[in-house]
């Protein structure tokens, strides 16, 4: 054959590969028939393609070809460098694959067979082909990038959908049940895994925890979620350390997302065994999912956190307007005595308690009490005493018989942490006496022309224990121009930031101060020497004061 006959050769089979080449966008189908073409025209037994990743470290070549055998093992990704210095360990025969002088492959070929030199022809037939099918080559690539890129973007816009569809879902549901049903068929709808399953700690700072959902199969019994907070492992894979508790019971690779709010939780995905290789491409999908599961059972947490405090709200408001309607509204009517009484509750319902009213024309009743605790427990004690007051005293007033009645009354149908600091007395206008009994309470204070008497006569505090003694009664004189006040340990234990008390003596000498104040504006005066010393500090306790006095005539 004449060498015009081989040139005219040569020249037909670069066009038919060149036009092939322009007819697909497939890179391996490029590799594989340059491979073939090259192999046949040098007659070559072996041969190697790769294709560059220019956008990796140290420019990453990929195998994406091979005919024949090598004497060592051909790396199926291996840098630049080290595989130009493989072929020449080997004594092979390298070639660029270079389009616009950028690397996109590299073609690995043996010796001809009997050693046959490269004529110039085969080489110049080499070089052509290389240098378009290079191009080729690269336009593939690009092609193929702009591809995997679209459906990356159509994979998102559907990730995305999902996510916005899912939470419209969601926000009209409360039942977590019907909430972790709803997202596990979300998350198996999209085919990447085969089972759900959500782990919840039984116990905060407990290891122990339960499984509360399950779909898709059954959970290998030697898992341990455990493990997982442990570890801080989020992927297991077949034959890891941690996987290896699962041999023999299929191997499946676990995906475990951790869950904070409003408790700790754990999610799990059972991998579907076809897709094992995608779980990185769709992770972070999955964890916005594993957050929209976290914010949803928050804002249902918050939503029944909500309602029950509008539901305590609303009994502590009837609880409220129950309490206010014991207390005295007005201070009329006890002529000639100037009363009045305040409470002030620390919380939204206290547990003080205060009465004045008139037992008949000539006698009027002086009740204070201080329950422990503070709330509706405090408070709904407090509405007993008062009904027992209002009820005992129907019958001839005998107050330290009444005091025992009311005393072991209390006792035999409270808890024994329930106890009552308790004073009341009668003031005859006609005789100008004050007879009281003072159960454990803070002793009021009698302000005479020219004295200040405590008045502690008494017994224990009510509900202790059964009235074994007698409370003791005491009657004092009671006339024009003298004062009376009466108040809880709201008042005297009220503190500053510094934590110091106002005390007793704060109190007397507002009440020695009084000279021709009424009984509101004692108390108000009284009121604001305590806001003053507390400056700001938080209110600790229920106040409650009561102020009398007989002006003189």
């Amino acid at each position: 054959m004449t060498p015009e006959a081989v040139s005219t050769i040569d020249l037909k089979s670069l066009f038919e590969t060149s036009r092939l080449f322009n007819s697909t966008t497939d890179p391996s189908f490029i590799c594989e028939h340059l491979l073939r073409t090259l192999m046949g025209k040098l007659l070559v037994t072996r041969g190697a393609v790769f294709t560059s990743h220019a956008d990796t470290p140290d420019q990453l070549m990929t195998l994406q070809a091979r005919k024949g055998n090598f004497r060592s093992d051909l790396p199926s990704a291996i840098t630049f460098h080290d595989l130009c210095e493989w072929v020449d360990r080997e004594g092979l025969k390298g070639y660029d694959l270079r389009s616009d002088g950028q690397l996109t492959g590299y073609v690995v070929l043996g010796k001809p067979m009997g050693d046959r030199p490269v004529s110039a022809d085969q080489e110049q037939f080499v070089l052509s082909l290389l240098e378009f099918s290079a191009s080729a080559l690269e336009s593939s690539v690009r092609f193929d990038e702009v591809k995997k890129a679209r459906q990356a973007l159509g994979r998102k816009v559907h990730e995305l959908r999902t996510l916005y569809e899912l939470s419209q879902a969601l926000n009209g549901l409360q039942d977590p049940g019907s909430v972790y049903n709803l997202f596990a068929l979300t998350i198996l709808g999209q085919g990447h895994y085969s089972g759900v399953f959500l782990y919840r700690q039984e116990h905060a700072n407990e290891p122990h925890w339960i499984q509360v959902y399950r779909r898709g199969g059954k959970m290998a019994p030697s898992f341990h979620p455990e493990e997982c907070v442990k570890k801080h492992i989020s992927v297991w894979h077949p034959g890891s350390a941690v996987h290896s508790q699962l041999a023999g019971e299929g191997k499946e690779t676990l995906i475990t997302i951790p869950l904070k709010n409003p408790d700790p939780m754990i999610l799990v995905l059972k991998q579907n065994p076809a897709l094992k290789d995608q779980e990185r491409a769709h992770m972070e999908f999955y964890q916005s999912l594993a957050h929209l599961l976290e914010l949803t059972c928050t804002n249902i947490d918050n939503y029944r956190q909500a309602l029950r405090k509008n539901e305590l709200e609303k009994d502590l408001a009837i609880a409220r307007d129950i309490q206010n309607n014991l207390l005295p509204s007005t201070f009329r009517g006890f002529e000639p005595l100037d009363v009045y009484g305040v409470n002030i509750p620390s919380q939204a319902v206290g547990g003080d308690y205060f009465d004045v009213f008139r037992l008949d024309k000539d006698r009027v009743v002086l009740a204070i009490a201080d329950v422990t605790g503070k709330g509706t427990p405090a408070s709904l004690l407090m509405a007993n005493l008062q009904s027992m007051i209002r009820l005992i005293l129907q019958y001839p007033p005998d107050l330290s018989d009444m005091t025992r009645r009311i005393n072991d009354i209390i006792y035999q149908n409270t808890a024994s942490d329930k106890f009552i600091t308790f004073f009341w007395g009668i003031l005859d206008l006609s005789n100008q006496t004050f007879t009281y009994v003072n159960a454990g309470h803070n002793p009021p204070y009698l302000l005479h022309q020219d004295s200040v008497k405590e008045l502690s006569a008494g017994g224990v505090i009510l509900g202790v224990m059964p009235a074994f003694i007698p409370y003791e009664q005491e009657t004092v004189s009671f006339g024009p121009g003298d004062r009376l006040l009466i108040f809880t340990d709201g008042v005297t234990e009220a503190m500053n930031p510094e934590k110091a008390e106002f005390g007793e003596a704060a109190v007397l000498k507002r009440l020695t101060s009084w000279s021709s104040e009424s009984s509101l504006q004692l108390t108000e005066q009284l009121l604001a020497d305590i806001r003053t010393f507390a400056a700001g500090e938080s209110q600790s306790d229920d106040i409650t004061i009561i102020t009398v006095q007989w002006p003189q005539l």
